[in-house]
């Protein structure tokens, strides 16, 4: 769960980290958030990588039940370590 949480921090600010990075770290932190973008006339649509995925759909939702539920049970399963020291070396 220390994991989760971490992540949770790193993301919590992710936004103004990006509008702060310099071009290369912006499209860094586009690739370890997301796969798959598409570009329709002004539009970006993002195909959130996981766990992102989930903590999305978390911020979305009213039903928060069941999100927490596969967000747990996802890092119960996946070691996000890789992810959390790609976004630590961005947000440092």
């Amino acid at each position: 769960m220390e994991e989760g949480l971490r992540i949770l921090e790193l993301v919590q600010d992710i936004k103004n980290t990006y509008v702060k990075a310099k071009l290369e770290d912006k499209a860094k932190i586009l690739k370890i958030l997301s796969s798959n973008c598409t570009l329709k006339g002004v539009s970006v649509t993002f195909h959130w990588n996981k766990p992102f995925d989930i903590l999305f759909k978390l911020g979305q939702s009213k039903e928060k039940g069941e999100l927490i539920v596969n967000f747990r049970t996802f890092l119960r399963q996946t070691s996000i370590a890789p992810i959390i020291q790609q976004l630590s070396q961005l947000t440092a």
